[in-house]
């Protein structure tokens, strides 16, 4: 069967012509937002089991980091405070940001600018890093026949070390299928039932702890995305424009609703531990779960 590219008016063209043109003459910057929100909260959080320290972090960098929608956009979510800007990812690996920070707005590719104050702080979280990231943790596990093929380069996996693979391995059919509040209802009703006796019971009570706060984090991070839309529409007087809002709101809110989760999955009734992960009061939880359950 032959291709047949869908029909595009002016206006929309129009549209892309001007995003595109944004996002190719933008300044690029480094951004410290994630660096400094996921840095406090493995600061504070030393003791902690790491995979709850790493949720925390998630759920700290979205709940503060600066978010935008641009003018005339369809698609919210930015990983950064400006557009095209790049956010650091210092528990990786520090030591090529502290070589090379001086040098990034002279690069003859990806430039990116870094102000004084930026500077500055980033190589202050970058020296609290040293010895601690993913890269050096991931040196330490070879043994000398091994990290000498990798010091000469006979073997690399740099990549792997200095980069996440996150992406390749979320379920996002369950995703799109159940919601973020039928993942949360999941992990709930498996905290819930654990049998806290068993010799594995902590392991596992850590990892569901640890899906419950990521994933409200994320839960946050939607509502303020919607709380903006929602400005934007009231604001707006162009019609077409006021109903593209509406819709992006409503596209952020199917995965909005906390307990609304499939058939197959049930949430505890008298889960105050879910309860206090969520952030929500009595009254709200018991409210949601009603709702929940009458649909």
């Amino acid at each position: 069967m032959e291709y047949k590219h869908p029909a595009i008016g002016i206006k929309a063209l129009d549209r892309i012509e001007r995003l595109k043109k944004e996002s190719i003459e933008v300044v690029q910057e480094v951004c410290l937002e994630r660096a400094r929100y996921l840095t406090e909260v493995y600061k504070e959080m030393e003791s902690e089991p790491m995979i709850i320290r790493r949720a925390r972090a998630l759920s700290n960098v979205l709940q503060n980091m600066s978010i935008f929608i641009r003018s005339g956009g369809l698609i919210v979510g930015n990983q950064a405070s400006k557009l095209r800007a790049a956010p650091i990812f210092p528990e990786y690996t520090v030591d090529w940001i502290i070589d090379e920070i001086d040098e990034l707005d002279k690069r003859p590719g990806d430039r990116f600018f870094v102000s004084p104050e930026v500077r500055d702080e980033l190589l202050e979280i970058c020296r609290w890093w040293r010895g601690k990231t993913v890269h050096e943790r991931c040196l330490a596990t070879l043994s000398d026949e091994v990290k000498k093929a990798y010091d000469i380069g006979v073997i690399s996996a740099l990549g792997n070390m200095t980069s996440g693979d996150g992406h390749i391995i979320l379920d996002f059919p369950k995703v799109l299928r159940v919601g973020i509040g039928g993942i949360i209802g999941e992990a709930g009703q498996v905290l819930n039932e654990l049998d806290r006796t068993a010799y594995d019971s902590v392991h596992k009570r850590i990892v569901l702890e640890s899906v419950l706060i990521a994933y409200r984090g994320v839960l946050l991070f939607i509502r303020r995305y919607m709380k903006i839309i929602e400005m934007l529409r009231k604001a707006e007087k162009d019609e077409s424009r006021k109903k593209e809002l509406g819709r992006m709101g409503d596209v952020c809110g199917c995965l909005i609703p906390l307990l609304k989760v499939s058939s197959r999955v049930l949430v505890a009734a008298n889960s105050d531990r879910l309860r206090r992960v969520l952030g929500l009061s009595s009254s709200t939880f018991r409210s949601n779960r009603s709702s929940c359950t009458n649909a």
